[in-house]
């Protein structure tokens, strides 16, 4: 279960990575580059020990979580539903984390 987890949060990280590279167009560049570096954590996180694994995993998770929503908010472009389904994915990876 333990690798299972930390693959699908890679693939979260990469997702979130691959998202940044596609939206170079807004003039939010800061956030792109904080939301690349806790993806760059989270990836790393998945090579640690366990306990310093689910601490960087859910300090990245709430940090994705908390980027998506100031990027909503800065460029006036906020769905309520997104949001709403990114926290309870979010609220369900640290469930997996905190319960494996």
């Amino acid at each position: 279960m333990a690798l299972i987890i930390r693959v699908l949060l890679a693939i979260y990280a990469s997702l979130m990575m691959l998202a940044t590279w596609q939206t170079k167009k807004t003039n939010l560049s800061w956030l792109n580059y904080l939301t690349n570096l806790v993806a760059i954590v989270l990836l790393v996180a998945t090579f640690l020990a366990w306990p310093n694994f689910v601490i960087l995993s859910i300090l990245s998770l709430v940090a994705f979580q908390i980027l998506a929503v100031v990027r909503g908010l800065l460029l006036h472009d906020f769905h309520w539903q997104h949001h709403l389904v990114r926290f309870v994915v979010t609220i369900a990876f640290i469930e997996l984390l905190v319960w494996a």
